[in-house]
């Protein structure tokens, strides 16, 4: 069943006694702090071959939001050649265009924001679980073309829309490229940085022609696990991911530093703090300002910069 502006007016009327608590929210779902931040180097640009999909402005878009600083924050932390933020700050705030939801469905720019997302998350899972059942059909001559046709072995699924084709290096091969199946309404509901997304439609029911959105980021690597965030919004997915360790129950950063600290060597924390920083660049790179995510980013960071810490210096 695929979410249309007629779906989301009908439950806005059925849930009209939730506006009040909604707005709230909403609210308390913004950014605490919008000042100017540190931002990834690297920033979202598609590749001369996605020119049609309207992404020339993007670039400039995010030119103005990413930029790194070439000296050390005064609260950076140092080890050997190790130079780290002791924190990573959110980015500039911007709200989600509405020409973006129109692009996806045209009814859907009259429509409250807060409204589409808390449609979305009752459909959303399933949206999830759908796309893990999509499988992109592989190019034979191992370049990248503007559409890829996927199959399905289950036809009463709501197919995706697009497949991001996600880099992070200009000249990227194609064995460097990951596809991503997406539903577009996903993405432009919640990434402000996001270009308008273009719908190649298909007759068939279980086979479809996809639109190919190239997308470079920071971190290719790491993108998989927002996209699940994306569509499912479990924190504790992210957590786990970012802080890998047996069970999560406990909130206190200095304990958890320690078990990290036992549980792994130096190269492994390295590799962990590599991960989330990436996370938290692709997080600002797209646009994303949802207080849920950017805790774990922050816990999770100063988790790991209390580990390395330790593990470099025991008898600090």
């Amino acid at each position: 069943m695929v979410l249309t502006s007629s779906r989301i007016s009908h439950n806005n009327k059925e849930n009209a006694h939730v506006k009040p608590c909604l707005k709230r929210e909403i609210k308390g779902s913004l950014p605490r702090k919008r000042s100017h931040a540190v931002q990834p180097k690297t920033c979202l640009v598609p590749s001369r071959a996605a020119s049609t999909l309207q992404t020339e402005n993007l670039c400039s878009l995010l030119r103005e939001n990413c930029k790194l600083s070439e000296t050390p924050s005064k609260g950076s932390i140092l080890q050997g050649k190790l130079r780290l933020p002791k924190t990573l700050r959110r980015p500039i705030f911007r709200p989600i265009a509405k020409q973006c939801l129109a692009a996806v469905e045209p009814g859907l720019a009259r429509i409250p924001l807060e409204y589409i997302r808390q449609n979305l998350r009752n459909e959303s899972e399933r949206m999830y679980d759908a796309i893990s059942k999509v499988v992109p059909k592989q190019n034979q001559d191992g370049t990248l073309p503007r559409a890829i046709e996927i199959t399905t072995l289950d036809s009463s699924i709501e197919l995706p829309t697009h497949i991001l084709a996600v880099y992070s290096t200009p000249n990227a091969t194609r064995k460097q490229i990951s596809l991503h199946p997406v539903h577009s309404i996903i993405l432009a509901s919640q990434c402000a940085h996001l270009p308008p997304m273009l719908l190649i439609s298909s007759n068939e029911p279980a086979s479809l022609t996809l639109p190919v959105l190239p997308m470079r980021l920071p971190s290719p690597r790491t993108f998989n696990l927002l996209l699940r965030y994306l569509y499912t919004h479990r924190t504790s997915d992210i957590l786990s991911a970012l802080l890998p360790l047996p069970a999560h129950n406990c909130s206190d950063a200095a304990k958890m530093s320690s078990r990290l600290a036992s549980a792994y060597n130096s190269p492994t924390l390295i590799s962990l703090v590599s991960a989330v920083h990436g996370f938290w660049s692709n997080v600002a790179a797209l646009g994303i300002f949802e207080d849920p995510l950017w805790e774990v980013i922050d816990f999770s960071w100063e988790v790991l910069l209390g580990a390395l810490e330790s593990k470099m210096n025991p008898g600090a």
